[in-house]
């Protein structure tokens, strides 16, 4: 067992809003499929949305982290998000990343990841980036398609989809050929104590 975890810290996303990402996803693909080499297709193991990236971590600072979770999400009660339009990162010129964006309760979202971010200083990565909240469906090997990207996402019908957030999730990715693996490690409630996967297969 190694003692380097490949960590982050996400919330995970209801069946029904998996089906819509791969509804918008297969869309994507119909419309993009002359330059499918060029694209790396997330998967729905893979769907969640990312509120920190601790990378590479020791397995000591494991309890560190967990109590950091737990003093960042305990004041936040539970709060509604919504998929929105299609987009690209770090613009549609030059696209490396086509998302699906993310709205609703957005102040509450934001509150609950500058929290864990203030919980977690130190530990994270340094990221000067800010918070954009998005779910990834694909990444581009090369920058020249975005024009085919701009077009492929105004011909895909926006289908919004609402859901409640009421936890957060420690997550190991685990890198393999087959592409990455995400394992929950921990996971705490909103408004609540700490309830770890762990925990709760042992009862």
């Amino acid at each position: 067992m190694s003692d380097i975890l490949r960590l982050f810290i996400a919330l995970p996303l209801p069946n029904e809003v998996k089906a819509v990402l791969q509804t918008q996803q297969d869309s994507l693909k119909t419309h993009l499929q002359d330059y499918d080499k060029d694209i790396r297709w997330t998967t729905s193991e893979q769907w969640h949305l990312t509120l920190a990236f601790l990378g590479a971590t020791n397995r000591e600072r494991l309890p560190s982290i967990q109590s950091a979770m737990e003093r960042a999400a305990k004041p936040v009660g539970a709060f509604g998000l919504e998929t929105t339009t299609l987009g690209s990162f770090p613009s549609s010129r030059r696209p490396s990343v086509v998302w699906l964006g993310v709205g609703g309760d957005v102040t509450s979202l934001q509150t609950l990841q500058f929290r864990l971010s203030e919980a977690l200083s130190g530990m994270t990565e340094p990221d000067d980036k800010p918070f954009r909240p998005h779910l990834t469906l694909a990444r581009l090997k090369q920058f020249g398609l975005g024009k085919e990207v701009t077009q492929a996402c105004e011909k895909t019908s926006a289908t919004k989809v609402e859901w409640s957030v009421n936890k957060v999730v420690l997550y190991q990715s685990l890198l393999k050929p087959s592409g990455a693996e995400h394992d929950v490690i921990h996971q705490v409630m909103l408004g609540s104590r700490a309830n770890s996967e762990a925990d709760t297969s042992k009862n």
